[in-house]
C-alpha cells in the first residue's frame, strides 16, 4: 500500500490523504491459473455527499501503459466528491514565460517553442480549444496539427517543428 496527498490547486490550505494498493486474488470459481488484480484507491476524507463511498475497487485488465491513466481518472472521480471548502479565485490569466526564437526575420527553418505558465492558486490552462497560427504579416497559417504539447495544466511547452517545409519563407518564396 502506498500513501500520497492530493491538493486542489485553488485551495492550497487543504491536502487530502489517499491510499492505493493493488491486490492479487484468485477465486475458486474461475481459477484458470492466472492471478487477477484489483486496484484499490481511497480516502477517508469526507465528501460533499456522505452517502457516496470515497473508495474505488477496479479489476485491473489494463497494461502498464494504461495503469497511470486509470489511477488518475479514479482519483479525479473521487476528488470531484470531496468538499474542498473555500476555493481561492483564479485572478490571473496564464502568461508566456519563454518564446524562442524572438523577433522578426526568423528563419522558417527554426523550431518555434513557447512556454505558458499559470502559477497556483489557479485553475490551470485548458488547451482543449487551442489553435496556433503563424503569421507572415499578411496571411495566417494554421499550424495547430503540427504543434507538440508537453507539460501539465500549470506549465505547458508548445513546440512547432513542421515535418514538411516547402518554401523558405511564408510569403510563398
Amino acid at each position: 500500500m502506498a500513501e500520497f496527498f492530493v491538493r486542489n490547486s485553488l485551495n492550497l490550505n487543504k491536502a487530502v490523504r489517499f491510499n492505493i494498493s493493488i491486490v492479487q486474488v484468485t477465486t475458486k470459481a474461475d481459477y484458470d491459473g492466472e492471478p487477477k488484480y484489483i486496484l484499490e484507491v481511497g480516502t477517508t476524507c469526507s465528501g460533499i455527499n456522505p452517502d457516496i463511498n470515497n473508495t474505488a475497487y477496479i479489476h485491473v485488465t489494463a497494461g502498464k501503459e494504461d495503469l497511470d491513466e486509470l489511477i488518475q481518472s479514479t482519483i479525479a472521480t473521487i476528488c470531484a466528491n470531496i468538499d474542498w471548502s473555500t476555493l481561492e479565485e483564479d485572478k490571473y490569466p496564464p502568461y508566456v514565460t519563454e518564446q524562442y526564437p524572438e523577433g522578426p526575420g526568423t528563419s522558417v527553418w527554426s523550431t518555434v517553442r513557447v512556454t505558458l505558465e499559470d502559477p497556483v492558486p489557479a485553475a490551470g490552462i485548458d488547451l482543449s480549444d487551442m489553435q496556433v497560427y503563424i503569421s507572415n504579416g499578411t496571411t495566417e497559417f494554421d499550424v495547430t496539427p503540427d504543434v507538440v504539447v508537453t507539460g501539465d495544466a500549470f506549465k505547458y511547452t508548445l513546440r512547432w517543428n513542421p515535418r514538411y517545409r516547402i518554401c523558405n519563407t511564408y510569403n510563398g518564396a
